[in-house]
């Protein structure tokens, strides 16, 4: 994936038909997906095993059978739990992909007031819930069509994902957005911060004076919401970028180290077998 801070400008759709979706498995193809957003709405379908995903700051323990619903701009991040193994489907669509003329009605009564940050879907859908077998109907009828792509299948596509929006606004779970919270703009702001410059000497003090916070008050706010502290978090960000770099590149073991902001390469080493239990030549084998 390739970023421009924090925004991910991967292009998630090929051709005009702005619909697509990856297969992934955590964490056979990465032991985690950092921290970011983008425009299209994103269904993560849980397919097998147990997980974690953050959703603006929020944490939920997912399971298979669960979805957790993305809305344009929310920043998330999936992780491993434990030890143990998920695999996910990711389903990308841009809410432009559905709407009509305003005059038609349902875009301006529901599509538009989502499009502007007006209403909400529910981000976690569990087995437990009512409605649930509803919408994994939806997303079974839309993995088929979009697996044959048989002539038409768009307008499937386009249907079933109007008919996913309606089983949410019928069952009563669409509903007004609270206005974004100063906290999730900042974490935003620290977190585009880090990803901007995690291959450069980076302390706790330059990035809590890029957000205007003091140090104690900047440390605080991160372990709070973050669940972690700046510096584990920022080796974390760095070790996540070196095991891609491992798999994808021919780089030496030192290139790798210093484009990802270690400098000493005994303790990339070092904390890289901590993390991944194999020195980073192994995991490159």
């Amino acid at each position: 994936m390739h970023y421009n801070g924090l925004f991910e400008n991967r292009t998630h759709a090929s051709g005009k038909f702005n619909y697509n979706t990856y297969l992934c498995t955590i964490p056979k193809d990465f032991s985690l997906v950092t921290p970011h957003w983008h425009s299209e709405l994103e269904l993560i379908v849980i397919k097998k095993g147990v997980g974690i995903v953050w959703v603006d700051l929020q944490c939920y323990k997912v399971v298979a059978g669960d979805i957790i619903f993305v809305q344009s701009g929310g920043i998330h991040s999936i992780e491993q739990y434990q030890e143990e193994t998920m695999e996910y489907e990711n389903i990308f669509f841009p809410l432009s992909l559905l709407e009509g003329k305003k005059e038609d009605g349902c875009t301006g009564k529901y599509l538009e007031p989502f499009a502007q940050g007006k209403y909400k879907c529910p981000t976690h859908i569990s087995s437990s819930e009512p409605y649930h077998h509803q919408v994994w109907s939806h997303v079974e009828r839309l993995d088929s069509q979009n697996k044959i792509k048989a002539f038409g299948y768009e307008l499937f596509i386009k249907s079933e994902l109007l008919a996913l929006f309606a089983t949410l606004v019928t069952q009563g779970k669409i509903v007004s957005k609270k206005e974004p919270t100063q906290v999730v703009d900042k974490v935003k702001e620290i977190v585009d911060y880090i990803d901007t410059r995690y291959n450069q000497p980076i302390t706790v003090e330059q990035v809590a004076k890029y957000v205007g916070f003091s140090t104690s008050h900047f440390m605080r706010f991160f372990r709070e919401n973050m669940g972690t502290t700046m510096v584990d978090y920022l080796t974390t960000f760095r070790l996540e970028k070196a095991s891609r770099l491992l798999l994808q590149t021919d780089k030496t073991v030192l290139a790798i180290s210093l484009d990802c902001g270690f400098s000493n390469l005994s303790y990339f080493n070092r904390v890289f077998k901590r993390k991944y239990r194999k020195t980073p030549s192994a995991y490159r084998r």
